[in-house]
Protein backbone atom coordinates (compact mmCIF):
# COMPACT_ATOMS: atom_id res chain seq x y z
CA UNK A 1 0.00 0.00 0.00
CA UNK A 2 3.03 2.92 0.81
CA UNK A 3 4.84 1.44 -2.30
CA UNK A 4 1.25 2.57 -4.67
CA UNK A 5 0.98 5.84 -2.84
CA UNK A 6 4.65 7.07 -2.94
CA UNK A 7 4.00 6.03 -6.74
CA UNK A 8 1.06 7.95 -6.76
CA UNK A 9 2.49 11.20 -5.48
CA UNK A 10 5.70 10.82 -7.75
CA UNK A 11 2.78 10.62 -10.47
CA UNK A 12 1.30 13.77 -9.07
CA UNK A 13 4.70 15.56 -8.80
CA UNK A 14 5.20 14.84 -12.52
CA UNK A 15 2.24 16.25 -14.01
CA UNK A 16 2.59 19.24 -11.80
CA UNK A 17 6.02 19.45 -14.04
CA UNK A 18 4.38 18.80 -17.14
CA UNK A 19 1.77 21.66 -15.99
CA UNK A 20 4.51 24.09 -14.90
CA UNK A 21 6.23 23.71 -18.56
CA UNK A 22 9.76 23.31 -16.93
CA UNK A 23 10.71 19.82 -18.61
CA UNK A 24 13.12 20.25 -21.20
CA UNK A 25 12.34 19.06 -24.24
CA UNK A 26 14.32 15.62 -24.23
CA UNK A 27 12.48 14.97 -21.07
CA UNK A 28 9.11 15.05 -22.75
CA UNK A 29 10.47 12.44 -25.58
CA UNK A 30 11.05 10.11 -22.99
CA UNK A 31 7.58 10.47 -21.09
CA UNK A 32 5.89 10.65 -24.07
CA UNK A 33 6.57 6.92 -23.73
CA UNK A 34 5.54 6.81 -20.39
CA UNK A 35 3.47 3.34 -19.43
CA UNK A 36 0.32 5.16 -17.91
CA UNK A 37 -2.08 6.52 -20.31
CA UNK A 38 -2.67 9.41 -18.18
CA UNK A 39 0.77 10.92 -18.05
CA UNK A 40 1.40 10.43 -21.65
CA UNK A 41 -1.81 12.84 -22.43
CA UNK A 42 -0.50 15.50 -20.21
CA UNK A 43 3.03 14.88 -21.88
CA UNK A 44 1.44 15.65 -24.98
CA UNK A 45 -0.04 18.44 -23.70
CA UNK A 46 3.19 19.74 -22.46
CA UNK A 47 4.50 19.15 -25.95
CA UNK A 48 1.86 20.78 -27.78
CA UNK A 49 2.55 24.03 -25.58
CA UNK A 50 6.81 23.93 -26.45
CA UNK A 51 6.31 22.55 -30.20
CA UNK A 52 6.96 26.10 -31.56
CA UNK A 53 10.37 26.93 -29.89
CA UNK A 54 10.91 23.16 -30.27
CA UNK A 55 9.26 21.88 -33.58
CA UNK A 56 10.89 18.33 -33.47
CA UNK A 57 8.37 17.48 -30.58
CA UNK A 58 5.78 17.97 -33.27
CA UNK A 59 6.91 14.86 -35.18
CA UNK A 60 7.09 12.74 -31.62
CA UNK A 61 3.11 14.03 -31.51
CA UNK A 62 2.45 12.93 -35.16
CA UNK A 63 4.04 9.48 -34.09
CA UNK A 64 1.87 9.24 -31.08
CA UNK A 65 -1.23 9.62 -32.85
CA UNK A 66 -0.46 6.84 -35.11
CA UNK A 67 0.75 4.55 -32.44
CA UNK A 68 -1.65 1.57 -32.05
CA UNK A 69 -1.34 1.86 -27.77
CA UNK A 70 -2.78 5.07 -27.73
CA UNK A 71 -5.95 3.81 -28.88
CA UNK A 72 -6.90 3.56 -25.19
CA UNK A 73 -10.07 5.78 -24.04
CA UNK A 74 -9.85 8.30 -21.65
CA UNK A 75 -13.18 9.30 -21.38
CA UNK A 76 -16.33 8.47 -23.18
CA UNK A 77 -15.73 8.56 -27.35
CA UNK A 78 -11.65 9.93 -26.48
CA UNK A 79 -8.75 8.33 -27.01
CA UNK A 80 -5.05 9.14 -26.25
CA UNK A 81 -4.41 9.28 -29.91
CA UNK A 82 -6.74 11.62 -30.35
CA UNK A 83 -6.13 14.23 -27.59
CA UNK A 84 -2.29 13.40 -29.69
CA UNK A 85 -4.13 14.85 -32.88
CA UNK A 86 -6.19 17.58 -30.80
CA UNK A 87 -2.51 18.64 -29.55
CA UNK A 88 -1.35 19.09 -33.10
CA UNK A 89 -4.18 21.72 -33.69
CA UNK A 90 -3.43 23.91 -30.15
CA UNK A 91 0.47 23.97 -31.49
CA UNK A 92 -1.45 26.62 -33.63
CA UNK A 93 0.99 26.68 -36.66
CA UNK A 94 -1.01 26.79 -39.91
CA UNK A 95 1.52 23.74 -41.04
CA UNK A 96 0.78 21.93 -37.94
CA UNK A 97 -2.63 22.35 -38.09
CA UNK A 98 -2.64 20.76 -41.48
CA UNK A 99 -1.31 17.87 -40.23
CA UNK A 100 -3.65 17.46 -37.43
CA UNK A 101 -6.45 18.06 -40.14
CA UNK A 102 -4.68 15.31 -42.49
CA UNK A 103 -4.88 12.68 -39.16
CA UNK A 104 -8.38 13.72 -39.20
CA UNK A 105 -9.08 12.89 -42.72
CA UNK A 106 -7.81 9.71 -42.20
CA UNK A 107 -9.83 8.63 -38.84
CA UNK A 108 -13.01 6.27 -40.00
CA UNK A 109 -16.51 7.92 -40.26
CA UNK A 110 -17.65 7.61 -36.51
CA UNK A 111 -14.62 8.03 -35.37
CA UNK A 112 -13.89 11.43 -36.78
CA UNK A 113 -17.03 12.79 -36.43
CA UNK A 114 -16.69 12.33 -32.37
CA UNK A 115 -13.23 13.83 -32.45
CA UNK A 116 -14.71 16.83 -34.62
CA UNK A 117 -16.78 17.30 -31.70
CA UNK A 118 -14.50 17.04 -29.14
CA UNK A 119 -11.91 20.01 -31.59
CA UNK A 120 -15.04 22.05 -31.56
CA UNK A 121 -16.15 21.91 -27.73
CA UNK A 122 -12.47 22.79 -26.95
CA UNK A 123 -12.51 25.27 -29.51
CA UNK A 124 -9.61 24.35 -31.62
CA UNK A 125 -11.88 23.73 -34.91
CA UNK A 126 -15.11 25.67 -36.29
CA UNK A 127 -17.71 23.90 -38.52
CA UNK A 128 -15.71 24.89 -41.63
CA UNK A 129 -12.53 23.41 -40.56
CA UNK A 130 -9.54 24.31 -38.02
CA UNK A 131 -10.24 27.01 -35.97
CA UNK A 132 -7.95 29.19 -33.30
CA UNK A 133 -5.59 27.33 -31.48
CA UNK A 134 -5.84 26.88 -27.68
CA UNK A 135 -3.69 25.84 -25.27
CA UNK A 136 -4.96 23.20 -22.82
CA UNK A 137 -3.93 22.55 -19.34
CA UNK A 138 -3.48 19.08 -17.29
CA UNK A 139 -5.73 16.39 -17.39
CA UNK A 140 -6.08 14.75 -14.34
Amino acid sequence: MEKNKTDLEQLEQLVARLASDSLPASELLRLVDHEAAIMRVNTLLAMSRAARSAPGLVDAIVAAALDERNNVRLMGTVTVAHEAIACLFRVGTEEVRRQGEQLLQQLPALERSNLEWYLRSEGLRDESGPGMPKTGGPIR
